[in-house]
């Protein structure tokens, strides 16, 4: 398996995702185990094959899909350092690889509004 996001992941696999939370019905660590719900379902194996590639774009609409108008934008930004915006944006598996999210509650963080303050891995 290629593991992304979480903390078991790669160095240059790990991300955090950053989210513009919409809806005041529930609570942000509710919205939280939401995405992240969403993200495991999006990785159960039987929705990949070996060497496939990984495109946040489609994750972003799968996650817009399950949670309707909770959220309105979700970004993902490497965990590392030197990565930029953009990084995480594709990644492709070997032959031989399935992905796996290793994605937890506390890879996501609820922001008012994206800028390029929160553009910034860093922040």
């Amino acid at each position: 398996f290629k593991l992304l996001f979480g903390a078991f992941a790669e160095p240059q696999y790990q991300a955090k995702f950053r989210v513009v939370k919409l809806s005041n019905n529930m609570s942000d660590n509710e919205l939280k185990s939401q995405i992240i719900a969403a993200i495991n379902n999006y990785f159960e194996v039987e929705n990949w094959e070996f060497g496939e590639t990984f495109y946040f774009t489609e994750l972003s609409s799968y996650i817009h899909q399950r949670l309707g108008s909770a959220i309105g934008s979700i970004i993902i930004l490497p965990r590392n350092t030197s990565g930029t915006f953009g990084d995480m944006f594709q990644v492709k598996a070997d032959p031989n690889e399935l992905f796996a999210s290793t994605a937890a509650v506390t890879d996501i963080e609820i922001v008012e509004r994206i800028s390029s303050q929160i553009l910034r891995a860093d922040r």
